[in-house]
């Protein structure tokens, strides 16, 4: 039989006198109708009556259900409309397909291209792999290879809810159409006896003409049925802001009106609350302020959460045509931390410090609540923690204890590391930091490990080292470039190191040998990452005059009098107008005030830094140094993070910045740092950027700003020109090495540290370090890649990259590895713009530019943070300095000179070191408890002197800690017991 012969003989069926087939199949249809009703299964005793049982909750956010309809009779609707209404588009697809194959429209290469092109046209659906031409998916269906028309399925899809319609009338039935059950009604049952009797007797519309009074098959009863739950449906769509009903809508035009409205309004209002309390709580630290800023903190994670999960991801943005349009979605596409779903107690218990059982505390949080509170514990630690005088280190630390940063007029570790000369001094600070800070964040961090990786598998990433690489587009390329970049700068590091260490070997001899690492606490810094305190040893020319202008800055003159001598009492950094100083000479004591008249404040320090942007025609800055604003210097009787950081706030023009400035040329440098993030915040926002695209371009873009300036300001030049170095400075090549010195001991000196605080925790997060190995790994990386050792044996409980900052805040630190290489790319490309270098020109090296106010380089600078996070990094620095990729090439070139001069100072003997001794610096385990030191010192003392006596004061001692730990355990149990969702270390009842 042809296939046009089938055709015929289809289209004359339901062209024909005789009534369809689809009659046969809606007439069960119909009673089944009556039969599924709840009133009908109520009768049958199989479902319990809806009044005598708890009302179902409803789902949040949905609307409220329509008075006269119960939850069970919603339910009811939701479920028969799952049956009915998507097999109406399937049954046409079935046939229309078939009817096409019959009467030749397409041939048999389009058979299976042309089935999915029916399915999507009038399901909305799609083939979950790509069709093949060779594949036949329509022989799926047990109705095509049976030659089975299923028209008829369709039609009776129809015709049983226009019988039911008339059925429910001829029964007298009132209200929803759906609560309609005819059982035993006579006059329906008549009706329905007298059209099957006729069989084929009519015409089928002249049989449905006398079944309903109408000859005409219409969905109008259908609708009828469904009625309720259209409308709900509607509402939940509104309420929704569903604007797209069906699959033909533009979906892209709806994307970009949410992101440019909605998302774009209520993202500025989350993150200003947010960042608002977080703020409150850094200028501010206590428990109702850190509560408040978790709390704004989850608020905040928990709306983009909701905005990923309901829109973001809802697109295939990968095929939207608007470039800028995908880019935005991209960037949103990796929700991080805010990713975490609810967690319940009993899996939150595996993932917080078991040994003070606060876990019931955790009953209501979330995975991403309690990573939130883990890592304000970290930061927590960090921030408040002080340590005990050298001379007293059994002090009272509220009364006595030393901050890393202090007060105006209050000694720091910082002070100490850069002034003392005492090498058991700085070995003690340098210890007694990382126990106050590292070693109490050890199970805080194992958690945190924990809860940061559910974040990143969350967001369909391995681990969170994987999240941290997305910002930089490229993951493990990206990675490998940064070790590429660190391997060119390596051999200037290491003769740096060589020159140093000659040096260090020389003041304290017989502390270490000539080919030993160098003990990290030897380098006036807690982390070793910069320096520059080394300067005046290492100084390749050292009478000359430093360049150090701080005592520049806080310079002053006395009235004429004679003094022999003069004792000064105060702040290293004088940071007020007038300061008391005690003169001594051997007649009389006498209290002098300086003239400050010509003395740099804090303030001037911003506004000098503020003027150097709007001399390159960027802009003004006037909030960072309002101090109803900003906290630029440490506030008196409050605990805060003085770690330098700039702020903005989203959706107000509020930039503010967070400092404890000292008057000293570092800090001045720091200025203009924090400062070109604000330029960066006001840039982008002020271009304007959406909210999505208000990043840099990559992390380090905006860390690269800053420091940018930073090269500028610190020559001799300009220090020249804000009056901190003396007019008759002469800069020649001894100057030069001097000055190249000082600032390799902050930019390459740096290189190999930063490297090292993401490699280490790369190596965590991927899960290959064991946990009671994380320390060794530790000193395993800075050994390799520092060649340094710590100067007292560590254990494995320790937790020494804790003592940084940015471990405990969640910071990656590879943007300021990349900031520190591009710095020195955007300043060969802005100096040469503002013909300040030439390659071929001795007169103009690169060290010595200075680009303040060069309005074509200013130019470059706008264009460059203007553009936010709306192009790929790449891009745009190939936009703005014609390279692609970061590369050593700059920042080789700068310090070449230097290179060249330590190459004649050293022998290839002098260079390199030996990092495979670290297990030497590391306790064995059974003796890597609190006490170890006292137990090894007395052990030798007992080998020495009266064995009873050391015995005893040691057990005292003992004694003394144990009660002191036990007492501390009791109060933090107790803090915990009334704090509700507080996690605390057992070894820090403060917190």
């Amino acid at each position: 039989m042809s296939l046009q012969h089938h055709f015929n003989h289809y289209s004359a069926t339901y062209n024909s006198v005789l009534p369809i087939s689809g009659f046969h199949e809606a007439i069960g249809d119909c009673i089944a109708l009556a039969v599924s009703t709840p009133a009908h299964l109520r009768g049958l005793g199989l479902i319990e009556d809806e009044e005598n049982k708890i009302p179902f909750p409803l789902i949040k956010g949905l609307p409220q259900l329509p008075e006269d309809v119960t939850h069970q009779e919603m339910n009811y609707l939701l479920r028969m409309a799952l049956d009915k209404i998507p097999f109406l588009p399937f049954a046409v697809a079935m046939d229309k397909w078939r009817w096409k194959v019959f009467d030749g429209s397409i041939n048999p290469t389009e058979y299976n291209g042309e089935w999915w092109r029916l399915v999507e046209e009038l399901q909305g659906l799609l083939s979950p792999t790509e069709p093949q031409p060779d594949d036949f998916d329509p022989g799926a269906k047990y109705h095509i290879p049976a030659n089975v028309e299923y028209i008829r399925y369709f039609v009776s899809f129809i015709l049983q809810f226009q019988f039911y319609d008339e059925m429910c009338s001829a029964s007298h039935h009132t209200g929803h159409l759906f609560r309609c059950d005819f059982n035993g009604n006579l006059d329906a049952g008549t009706k329905l006896r007298i059209m099957m009797q006729k069989g084929m007797s009519q015409p089928w519309n002249e049989a449905l003409q006398d079944m309903i009074g109408n000859g005409t098959m219409s969905a109008a009863s259908l609708l009828k049925y469904f009625a309720p739950l259209h409308k709900y449906l509607e509402e939940i769509n509104e309420a929704n802001d569903e604007r797209c009903i069906g699959w033909e809508c533009d979906y892209e035009d709806i994307a970009r009106e949410y992101m440019a409205g909605t998302y774009e309004s209520e993202m500025n209002d989350k993150c200003s609350s947010a960042g608002k309390a977080d703020w409150n709580y850094n200028t501010d630290i206590n428990s109702d302020n850190e509560q408040l800023s978790i709390e704004a903190s989850l608020e905040f994670s928990a709306y983009e959460k909701h905005t990923w999960d309901n829109f973001i991801t809802e697109f295939d943005y990968e095929n939207f045509k608007n470039e800028t349009l995908k880019r935005q979605f991209k960037l949103k596409s990796v929700l991080g931390v805010a990713a975490l779903d609810k967690i319940k107690l009993e899996a939150a218990f595996q993932l917080v410090t078991e040994h003070l059982k606060l876990i019931k505390a955790l009953l209501h949080r979330t995975n991403s609540a309690l990573l939130n509170k883990v890592q304000s514990n970290l930061k927590n630690i960090y921030s408040t923690g002080k340590i005990c005088p050298y001379n007293e280190k059994e002090c009272d630390l509220i009364t006595s204890g030393i901050p890393l940063e202090g007060e105006p007029g209050e000694t720091s570790i910082e002070d100490i590391l850069e002034s003392s000369q005492n090498y058991d001094e700085l070995a003690y600070v340098w210890e007694a930091w990382r126990d106050a800070t590292g070693k109490k964040m050890f199970d805080y961090f194992v958690s945190y490990v924990s809860l940061s990786n559910d974040a990143a598998q969350a967001n369909g990433l391995e681990n969170y080292g994987d999240l941290w690489m997305m910002p930089y587009d490229m993951a493990d390329e990206f990675k490998n470039q940064i070790e590429k970049i660190l391997n060119q700068t390596m051999p200037l590091y290491e003769k740096i190191h060589a020159y140093a260490r000659k040096k260090l070997l020389e003041k304290y001899t017989g502390k270490f040998a000539a080919k030993d690492l160098i003990p990290a606490s030897l380098f006036g810094n807690m982390w070793a990452q910069s320096w520059e305190v080394l300067y005046p040893i290492v100084a390749p020319y050292p009478e000359l005059p430093g360049l150090d202008v701080t005592d520049n800055m806080v310079a002053f003159e006395f009235s004429r009098m004679c003094i022999t001598s003069l004792t000064f009492i105060g702040p290293r950094d004088i940071q007020l107008n007038v300061v008391s100083l005690r003169v001594v000479s051997p007649s009389v004591t006498l209290t002098v005030i300086p003239d400050f008249s010509n003395n740099w404040t804090v303030e001037k320090m911003f506004e000098v830094s503020e003027n150097f942007y709007v001399n390159l025609t960027l802009e003004e800055m006037p909030t960072t140094y309002n101090t109803s604003l900003s906290m630029i210097v440490k506030p008196p009787n409050k605990e805060v993070t003085c770690h330098a950081s700039a702020w903005e706030f989203c959706k107000e023009e509020d930039y503010r910045i967070k400092m404890c400035t000292g008057v000293n040329m570092q800090d001045l440098i720091t200025v203009h740092h924090e400062m070109g993030h604000i330029q960066y915040f006001q840039q982008y926002r002020h271009a304007p950027q959406p909210y999505a695209f208000r990043e840099g371009a990559n992390p380090g873009f905006h860390e690269a700003v800053g420091d940018l300036m930073a090269l500028s300001v610190q020559t001799p030049g300009h220090l020249k020109k804000i009056g901190l170095l003396e007019e008759d400075f002469t800069e020649d090549e001894r100057s030069d090495l001097n000055f190249l010195m000082l600032t390799a001991l902050s930019k390459i000196v740096f290189l190999p540290f930063a490297y090292v605080m993401d490699r280490w925790r790369w190596d965590i997060f991927a899960g290959q370090v064991e946990q009671e190995q994380w320390n060794k790994h530790w000193w395993d990386l800075r050994a390799t890649y520092q060649g340094i050792m710590p100067p007292v044996l560590r254990t494995n409980q320790d937790l020494d990259a804790g003592a940084k900052y940015h471990t405990a805040a969640n910071v990656e630190y590879s943007r300021y590895f990349v900031a520190h290489i591009l710095q020195f790319q955007l300043h060969k490309s802005l100096c040469e713009i503002a013909g300040q270098f030439d390659e071929n020109d001795p007169n103009k090296p690169l060290y010595r530019c200075d680009i303040d106010g060069n309005a074509e380089a200013g130019e470059k600078i706008r264009l460059l943070l203007a553009a936010g996070s709306s192009i790929p990094w790449p891009n745009l620095l190939e936009s703005i300095i014609g390279e692609r990729e970061l590369n050593a090439s700059a920042i080789l070139l700068y310090f070449k000179p230097l290179s060249d001069w330590l190459d004649e100072q050293l022998t290839d003997d002098d260079i390199g070191w030996d990092p495979s001794r670290v297990d030497d610096w590391f306790l064995p385990k059974e003796l890597g408890s609190d006490d170890t030191v006292a137990i090894i010192v007395g052990s030798v003392i007992a080998a020495l002197v009266l064995l009873t006596l050391v015995g005893y004061f040691v057990g005292r001692s003992r004694a003394e800690k144990k009660a002191k730990r036990e007492n501390e355990m009791r109060e933090a149990q107790d803090y915990a017991e009334n704090n509700d969702a507080y996690l605390s270390d057992g070894n820090n009842a403060s917190l």
